[in-house]
């Protein structure tokens, strides 16, 4: 139906609450006022053709579908073109992507690339997680009302790293030393993981895929393991998982302290260290091949004994198996028990004979190297052997002792008084008054001095020019020197060890009436 404008220049027609039926062709027609005389033949129209749907057209989203980074800024654009002056439409985003933390909604305007003619726009910027991953994002245009009048959605394509990286383990932790294991690297990704790394105790292993098979399985390969995995968007790595791998007990060995020698009468500890897993719950000790009394890991021998001494080992036994260790030797030194000095020649011992004394030690450790011998209490000779043999000699006559030392400690014997037997020393005669005596003068006496002997009991014998006289005193007693007891005298000393003869002297008697000439005068 016609509408006459103002005349004012408004020649505007508005269709409120536009139905499918306003569809159609609309002109519009210039007709000049017929009371004014300029132009009065003045006629134009215009047609427009107006298209009405049932529904309005849907919002236009901006940019195309591509796959969006997790972390990565993202910004949507939704548009449709303008309302009908006297009617309000809002655009709306809604979708799990909208709650994200940091998410804003701003007013838009597209660029002319994006829409060629006036439109109302609104802009979504976002950073998208892993979990909006093939999630809808929903643009929706609502009338004044609130009501929804139409939308647009999208499904969302989100590349996340890989997520919830984990080592899954077959079998499961503990396993026994031999058996196959295992170990997968799983994770969620996308797109999916394209390279894998693996580690244990933080050293990196030359393995690079997913999956890793122990086979046989060794004590060296417990540990904590993490995998990481790759894909385009970044890395991840897992959380450790640990392999506990069982077995029997291994470098097994004793620890002996102190370290062995030791002295008789300290304390030791020997303990058995071992590496096993589970740990050992069991010990035993043996000695000399013989089973000792002990169930601990530890031994404390207190105070240490002779007996102690000898080769050691231990055994570890934990639920895997038992080993047992190497030996290892305890030396005890101790000192000798004792010392007996003996003589193995007779004594006293006659002068320029052979004297053997021997030494006997009792049981030591070390034996000792060499024997010290005493005499009268002062150091007299070492000897390399339990034996020390020397001529008989007086100048070494005395007390001996022997004494056996080792480091651990020394024995002294009891004393052995080694007597040496010899004849009487410097036997000679003296004349008293000395030089010639006369006939039927005073008394003359001759002596027999004689000097040490051993032993000291001795018998005196005289002789006269060789032939023995019957006394057997030490003096020899002249009372009237006749001419007849001129002659040469000596004496002898005898004991037990011998008999020593003096040197003659020559007694002169003198006549009175025949002075006797000295010599050398004519």
């Amino acid at each position: 139906r016609p509408t006459p404008g103002t005349g004012k220049g408004d020649c505007g027609l508005i269709l409120s609450r536009i139905r499918a039926d306003n569809a159609g062709v609309y002109g519009l027609r210039l007709v000049a006022d017929p009371s004014r005389q300029l132009h009065k033949e003045l006629r134009w129209m215009h047609y427009v053709t107006v298209n009405v749907t049932d529904t309005p057209p849907a919002p236009h989203l901006w940019p195309d579908p591509a796959p969006l980074t997790q972390g990565s800024k993202t910004t949507f654009g939704c548009w449709v073109p303008p309302a009908c002056p006297k009617e309000t439409l809002t655009l709306t985003w809604e979708g799990a992507a909208t709650k994200t933390p940091g998410a804003h909604v701003d007013t838009w305007t597209p660029p002319a690339t994006v829409a060629t003619h006036p439109v109302i726009g609104t802009l979504l910027t976002f950073e998208p997680l892993w979990y909006h991953d093939k999630t809808f994002l929903n643009c929706t245009l609502r009338g004044s009302d609130g009501k929804t009048i139409t939308q647009v959605s999208r499904q969302l394509q989100v590349n996340y790293a890989p997520r919830d990286v984990h080592v899954e383990m077959t079998p499961s932790s503990p396993i026994y030393g031999g058996q196959e294991v295992t170990l997968s690297c799983q994770d969620s990704a996308k797109p999916p993981s394209h390279a894998y790394s693996w580690s244990l105790e933080g050293q990196m292993l030359p393995h690079s895929m997913a999956q890793v098979v122990l086979r046989p399985t060794k004590a060296s390969d417990g540990g904590s393991y993490r995998c990481q995995a790759t894909n385009i968007v970044g890395t991840t790595t897992s959380h450790p998982i640990t392999l506990v791998v069982y077995y029997a007990p291994r470098d097994v060995h004793v620890e002996m302290t102190p370290s062995s020698p030791i002295y008789g009468g300290q304390e030791v500890t020997l303990s058995c260290q071992d590496s096993a897993k589970p740990p050992s719950h069991a010990y035993s000790w043996s000695l000399e091949g013989q089973m000792l009394p002990h169930s601990m890991a530890q031994v404390v021998l207190r105070p240490t004994k002779a007996s102690d001494g000898g080769s050691y080992r231990c055994q570890a036994t934990n639920i895997v198996g038992t080993t047992t260790s190497h030996p290892i030797t305890l030396v005890v030194y101790y000192p000798p028990r004792e010392a007996t000095l003996k003589n193995l020649t007779s004594l006293p011992a006659l002068v320029g004979s052979r004297i053997n004394l021997s030494c006997i030690l009792g049981p030591a450790h070390p034996a000792p190297a060499s024997v010290q011998w005493l005499r009268n209490n002062i150091w007299e000779v070492d000897t390399p052997g339990p034996t020390l043999s020397f001529n008989a000699d007086p100048a070494r006559a005395g007390t001996y002792r022997c004494i056996g030392r080792n480091p651990a400690g020394a024995a002294l014997s009891l004393p052995l008084s080694v007597i040496v037997w010899y004849p009487p020393k410097t036997v000679r005669v003296l004349q008293s008054p000395e030089g010639p005596v006369v006939a039927g003068g005073g008394p003359v006496r001759l002596h027999c001095q004689i000097g040490a002997a051993e032993p000291p009991k001795f018998t005196v014998s005289w002789f006269k020019n060789g032939q023995e006289l019957p006394v057997p005193s030490p003096s020899l007693l002249l009372h009237g020197p006749e001419p007849a007891d001129a002659a040469a005298y000596a004496c002898q000393a005898r004991n037990d060890a011998g008999v020593t003869r003096s040197p003659p002297i020559t007694l002169d008697v003198l006549c009175e009436s025949h002075p006797k000439i000295p010599r050398g005068n004519p």
